[in-house]
């Protein structure tokens, strides 16, 4: 992960959206805020399926029901990115850390 970073970071052509510890961190922040430090994947995708049961990665009524909550998403990832404003460390270093809303925001022009 350190070195796609450094890769992107040397153009101005490549972004990444990224979540710590994985993808269902972003998917979290749809139903619950969170800034807590998951240990694995497994962890985290249980977290989702304690707020959301039916919750399938593939599964179209999960991503259905998962864009009615994109604004929900959007406010928790940017209050968590403001009470990380002042870390020093590398966002892939970080326990609890999702940038994807920026990439949702991009896409809807906002």
């Amino acid at each position: 992960i350190p070195e796609a970073f450094s890769q992107a970071s040397s153009t101005n052509s490549i972004y990444i959206a990224f979540s710590s510890i994985c993808f269902e961190f972003w998917i979290y922040l749809h139903f619950d805020y969170s800034s807590r430090p998951y240990t694995d994947c497994y962890n985290m995708e249980h977290a989702v399926k304690n707020k959301f049961k039916d919750y399938h990665k593939t599964d179209k009524h999960s991503i259905e029901t998962i864009i009615q909550h994109l604004d929900t998403a959007r406010r928790h990832a940017k209050l968590l990115a403001q009470s990380q404003r002042y870390e020093s460390s590398h966002i892939y270093e970080r326990a609890a850390y999702t940038d994807v809303h920026l990439l949702i925001d991009f896409l809807l022009g906002e």
